[in-house]
């Protein structure tokens, strides 16, 4: 509980810093792939594509984003997101710690799909170990709606991992802390089992 206290109260804290903006999408374009900077399909993972102005994915679609970042800055990252299915809860800012658009040396900050119908749990793990093994913590287990927005925040901070989900009015559903992760390249994967979508992605530094 005081964990969770302490992850909210920094989330906070973080929001009322002056952010500067490095990259944003809409995806206000035609369907297909996003284009540059995003690099998709990663190797080995389908193709995420643009559908109907989201950047769409069905089986834990993946797409980096060509921009090289500093490991010792804080970062925040937001975007909404929805699914088609109670199935397709699983999104997540993808953290790669290399810049080699590998997912062996990526790390996922977001919901993890994988349990009962209509849910995300939080998660902050390598994309090795949720692969193997799952991860070793997870946050909370929330409940979501199929066919609505909700926002995903991400905050990597040279001490700290926070993520958190809220819906459109600002109500945090659920957060979740980690450790740090050495970041020099971001990512968005979304699907599970049906349509995921994503939307009005924002990406800055503090």
């Amino acid at each position: 509980r005081f964990k969770m206290a302490l992850a909210l109260i920094v989330l906070l804290a973080a929001a009322a810093h002056a952010w500067t903006p490095i990259f944003s999408d809409t995806f206000a374009r035609p369907d297909g792939p996003p284009g540059r900077p995003w690099v998709t399909p990663i190797a080995g993972m389908p193709p995420l594509d643009i559908l109907s102005k989201r950047l769409c994915g069905t089986t834990q679609t993946p797409a980096m984003i060509n921009i090289t970042v500093d490991p010792h800055v804080s970062y925040s990252i937001s975007y909404v997101f929805s699914a088609d299915s109670d199935q397709g809860f699983e999104t997540y800012v993808l953290a790669n710690t290399k810049g080699d658009f590998s997912i062996d040396n990526t790390f996922i900050a977001g919901c993890d799909g994988g349990g009962s119908g209509g849910t995300c749990t939080l998660a902050i793990c390598s994309v090795p170990d949720i692969m193997r093994l799952g991860c070793e913590k997870y946050g909370p287990t929330i409940s979501l709606k199929t066919g609505t927005l909700y926002n995903m925040t991400a905050i990597l901070q040279p001490s700290q991992t926070f993520v958190s989900v809220s819906d459109l009015s600002g109500q945090v559903l659920g957060q979740y802390s980690a450790s740090p992760i050495p970041v020099v390249m971001f990512g968005l994967l979304v699907g599970r089992q049906g349509l995921t979508c994503a939307g009005n992605f924002a990406l800055a530094k503090e």
